[in-house]
């Protein structure tokens, strides 16, 4: 695409054109900085946490499935970026930015397996599905399909626009412990014959609080020849395990890009199906709206773009180390010690242990009825006790914990967490 050399390029009608340039002539721009790369392999575990992360090195840190944890060369690139906006505001957001954001949507779509033209670049996870709900043609009486598994946020989005819109939410519970996706599945399928009028079924992923690894492809199968379109709720899924949005033919997909991969904060992607892109719009309305799917998406008003800018360096990361080797690393370290945990407690995962990757719910050896309460106390000791970041959460009567493992892990760290628990339950300290 021709361009004249003094025109601005941050305008909203070249944006299409520029992810349509086809990949044998297409250029990735330089950052206009010399940002971090990684010339030199160090081992996962604790030479991994002191060479690339700013995990503070005195903590057990096994809760990065809650707001991951980002790259020092990330946050680097993040604060170069920063600068240089400021040191001509109008050259780096009116002329070099909006280039930059087209170059990282051709990178993360790459990594994901998907047409370019059908992602945007968004904050979070959260603002993706809110806007995915928001926008979606719904009529009233129409209904949402949820597993009792959706994430929180992510049901609070749903009922609030059910209430807008005149809608029918249908719930089906997710009994555990789950023994294989075929209980899913059959789920599933049960409830597109049950419910009338189905137009939008919402699926995790991978769930935050089970951290259970659903089969969406087949979910989305089911659906679709039910004549249901299919929103993924995908935040735990990039980096954690491989994406292939042209074969699980989702209808919208959305990740967190600073959690598994270790993207600075503010940074995530929308995948949405070329046939609902006139109809999904940000919730941020600027100077792209009317103009198409991605101008919209692009620009929605003055912020802080450096999380999406940095993303060039969190994928150096992943190409340089190896997506493959990263995953074969984490989800063994994740069964090596989730199956310790059991061993040395003498219970059990709440799912069979092929459908967890690098997060495990392993029960708590606490003999007795618990409330949400007694799991905040025992996350809570062994916060301030142990200096252990864990996850632990109640569910009738059940006290669970849920464990992250990532390149910054090793063994210790969950030995360490195994001997505190058994050290908390025998003080009897849970009332």
């Amino acid at each position: 695409m021709e361009v004249n050399k003094y025109q601005s390029t941050f305008n909203s009608t070249t944006v299409e054109e520029l992810l349509s340039i086809s990949d044998d002539k297409y250029t990735h721009p330089l950052l206009p900085f010399k940002a971090a790369t990684f010339t030199k392999r160090v081992p996962f575990g604790r030479e991994m946490k002191l060479a690339h992360f700013l995990i503070d090195p005195t903590w057990t840190f096994l809760n990065h499935g809650a707001f991951g944890a980002v790259l020092r060369e990330v946050l680097d690139t993040s604060h170069k970026w920063q600068t240089y906006v400021e040191t001509q505001p109008l050259r780096a957001i009116d002329r070099d930015l909006l280039p930059l954001l087209v170059s990282v949507i051709r990178k993360v779509a790459k990594f994901v397996s998907a047409n370019p033209l059908n992602v945007v670049l968004v904050p979070n996870a959260t603002t993706a599905t809110t806007a995915v709900l928001k926008s979606f043609p719904f009529q009233p009486g129409d209904g949402i399909l949820y597993l009792s598994i959706v994430y929180a946020a992510v049901l609070k989005q749903i009922s609030e626009v059910a209430k807008l819109k005149s809608l029918v939410v249908y719930e089906r519970e997710i009994q555990f412990p789950v023994t294989n996706n075929e209980y899913i599945i059959k789920l599933v399928e049960t409830a597109l014959k049950e419910c009338p009028n189905l137009k939008l079924a919402v699926f995790d992923h991978i769930s935050s609080g089970s951290a259970v690894l659903l089969p969406v492809k087949q979910l989305i199968d089911i659906c679709h020849k039910s004549g249901v379109k299919v929103l993924i709720d995908g935040a735990h899924a990039l980096g954690n395990i491989p994406i292939n949005l042209t074969d699980m033919d989702p209808d919208f997909y959305t990740s967190n890009a600073h959690k598994w991969f270790c993207g600075a904060k503010g940074s995530a992607f929308l995948f949405v199906k070329k046939e609902f892109q006139s109809a999904i719009h940000p919730l941020v309305i600027s100077h792209g709206y009317t103009r198409g799917f991605q101008a919209e998406f692009a620009w929605i008003g003055s912020k802080d773009y450096s999380a999406l800018i940095a993303l060039n360096t969190a994928i150096d990361f992943w190409e340089y180390y190896g997506a493959d080797n990263i995953r074969e690393y984490i989800h063994g370290l994740n069964r090596k010690a989730a199956t310790m945990l059991v061993n040395t407690w003498g219970t059990q995962r709440i799912a069979a242990p092929e459908l967890f990757r690098s997060m495990s719910v392993v029960i708590a050896p606490l003999h007795k009825i618990c409330t949400s309460d007694d799991g905040e106390k025992l996350q809570d000791w062994l916060h301030h006790e142990k200096k252990i970041e864990c996850s632990v959460k109640e569910a009738r009567g059940i006290l669970a914990v849920r464990i992250s493992t990532h390149v910054h892990n090793d063994m210790e760290d969950y030995v360490k967490l195994a001997d505190a628990v058994m050290e908390y339950c025998k003080q009897s300290t849970v009332t």
